[in-house]
């Protein structure tokens, strides 16, 4: 460790503030027509909720735009201002792997679409990057997922873990 005085002070949420301060939707959501607000849920989201996560701020190869996500953790009373989260793709993935999943359905508003979860790319983010999905002046949507789906998102993310998903856990 180094000495105090060579310490590096850490550095303040301000990049972050600052990015969702000066929102600018992908144009995947421009596209698509399913623009967010900057302004950040005020709940704790429940595991299955698809949102949109603004992933500004981070660093390459990270996503860095904002894009729908999954929520795949439950309510940890000691992460009251975390969520787990899997981002989603209306692009498939070439090649598709084990830790790729495909929706049944599509969470999102609009016109039906294939829509995939990235389960290598689960990632632990702020409350303050997570809002609602805008469909419209003042109109927001909460998509959702079944348990089912969920547990294949989650089963998924295990494997890209490197985790065995063929025995089983005792």
């Amino acid at each position: 460790m180094p000495p105090a005085a060579d310490r590096e002070e850490p550095t303040s949420a301000a990049p972050i503030t600052a990015s969702i301060q000066h929102f600018r939707p992908s144009p995947w959501l421009v596209r698509t027509g399913t623009l967010s607000s900057p302004m950040a849920i005020t709940f704790h989201p429940k595991a299955g909720m698809v949102l949109i996560c603004d992933f500004q701020g981070a660093v390459a190869p990270e996503i860095t735009k904002v894009r729908p996500v999954v929520v795949i953790s439950p309510n940890h009373p000691r992460r009251a201002g975390l969520a787990t989260v899997v981002p989603l793709s209306t692009t498939r993935p070439n090649p598709i792997r084990a830790f790729h999943h495909r929706l049944s359905r599509s969470p999102l508003p609009g016109p039906a679409t294939e829509v995939w979860a990235k389960c290598d790319l689960v990632t632990s983010v702020a409350l303050a990057r997570l809002d609602r999905v805008r469909v419209g002046r003042r109109e927001y949507f909460v998509g959702r997922i079944g348990d089912e789906e969920l547990r294949w998102i989650r089963l998924a993310a295990a494997v890209s873990f490197g985790v065995d998903v063929t025995r089983s856990v005792r």
